[in-house]
């Protein structure tokens, strides 16, 4: 029988096969470096991780404060209209004439709800008008009325890219053009004294009312209906007409 080894026994029970250790100095201490060597590798993976999790996640909240911005400073900043408009012309007695013609105008919203408002309009009408001279002598001639407005002011309206329906007011003010042209005269007898001839009378407009649009997209909307109350100082009296406009906003 072999004698007890007892210095080999100790050595082969606190030796781990699958651990290696190193020695420092004479001390004879050991470090066990591949378990330690691997848990740092863990952990520093882990904090790359997280790190590269918590910068995804402020890149994030960053583009959400951003679109948030935009969102709230999503509106139209400037809009023109173009139609066809008809106005009921005040020419002093139970009956209007009606003035066929058409519209255009420009907004520069400087806020939602709030923009700078120009605005154009032109109304046409011809007839042909009689009257007698004498019992034996009637004159037939063309009338021809032209009516210009030349207008600025405000208007309120919700200017965002979001809705269906989007109403609509203003208040406009500026100068209006009457005029009125006579030509092509016939006589049943002399048409002496009577020839072609025109006559203008420029004074202050102004135009209060509003509409409906219907938003079919970003870029174009319908307006269904506008309606103004249309003041002109005109050749004896202030005009009291009415403007009904419809067209496209873009």
């Amino acid at each position: 029988m072999q004698p007890y080894n007892t210095e080999a026994h100790r050595i082969k029970t606190v030796t781990p096969p699958d651990v290696t250790f190193n020695r420092f100095g004479e001390t004879g201490s050991v470090t066990f470096s591949s378990t330690q060597t691997s848990h740092r590798l863990r952990s520093k993976e882990y904090q790359n991780s997280m790190k590269r999790v918590f910068s995804a996640l402020c890149f994030l909240c960053a583009l959400s404060g951003l679109a948030a911005a935009q969102t709230a400073d999503d509106y139209k900043k400037a809009e023109f209209f173009a139609g066809l408009s008809i106005v009921g012309l005040d020419a002093g007695g139970p009956d209007r004439d009606g003035l066929k013609g058409f519209e255009g105008s420009g907004v520069y919203n400087v806020s939602r709800y709030f923009g700078i408002k120009g605005d154009f309009s032109a109304g046409f009408a011809q007839s042909r008008a009689s009257f007698a001279v004498t019992p034996t002598n009637t004159v037939s001639f063309d009338n021809h009325q032209r009516l210009l407005n030349f207008l600025g002011g405000i208007q309120i309206k919700d200017n965002s890219n979001t809705g269906r329906f989007k109403p609509f007011g203003h208040a406009l003010i500026g100068v209006g053009q009457n005029r009125t042209r006579n030509d092509n005269f016939q006589c049943t007898g002399s048409c002496d004294g009577f020839f072609p001839g025109s006559v203008s009378k420029t004074g202050l407009a102004a135009a209060f009312g509003g509409g409906l649009d219907l938003r079919i997209n970003d870029r174009f909307q319908v307006r269904m209906i506008q309606i103004d109350y249309n003041p002109v100082k005109g050749f004896f009296q202030t005009q009291h007409n009415i403007r009904i406009s419809a067209g496209i906003v873009f």
